[in-house]
């Protein structure tokens, strides 16, 4: 699917749309408090509208430059949505190990031409470099396995 569309404005309108609700929740949930006694809601608010700026001048930039076809890729991204259900879906009954293994070899079928014992070996390193750190250096407790009886 080939799509002409202007990558720029579309970071724009993006970054623009989390600047504004950045802003708004912060307004709406955080006391602001004033300039010389800033409160919690101070800084996400003031982050939120800087965002809105830059996200204004790159959305204006973007009109002055020329389209560019870009091809949009709707199996790999279905493929990885599932992935990532499919993970939250298992990753209490089974722990996070076994999920993590489906995820990344789920993802493998995203895109076509793949080596599945690369990906196998690439997914099994990748989890055990993420329960290094995870784990062991950042000491959270997370179920490695949970096999249901």
């Amino acid at each position: 699917m080939n799509l002409s569309i202007n990558r720029d404005a579309v970071a724009g309108i993006v970054l623009g749309a989390l600047g504004a609700f950045v802003a708004i929740y912060a307004y709406l949930s955080y006391p602001l408090g004033n300039m010389a006694r800033m409160g919690p809601g101070m800084f996400p608010l003031l982050l939120g509208i800087a965002l809105l700026l830059i996200a204004i001048a790159i959305f204006l930039l973007s009109l002055m430059r020329q389209r560019h076809a870009i091809e949009i890729n709707l199996r790999a991204g279905g493929v990885i949505l599932l992935g990532l259900a499919i993970f939250a879906a298992t990753v209490d009954p089974l722990g996070i190990v076994p999920s993590m293994m489906i995820l990344m070899v789920l993802s493998y079928f995203a895109i076509p031409g793949r080596n599945l014992i690369a990906t196998i070996l690439m997914s099994a390193a990748v989890t055990a470099l993420m329960v290094v750190i995870f784990v062991y250096t950042m000491n959270l407790h997370l179920t490695l396995f949970a096999w249901p009886l």
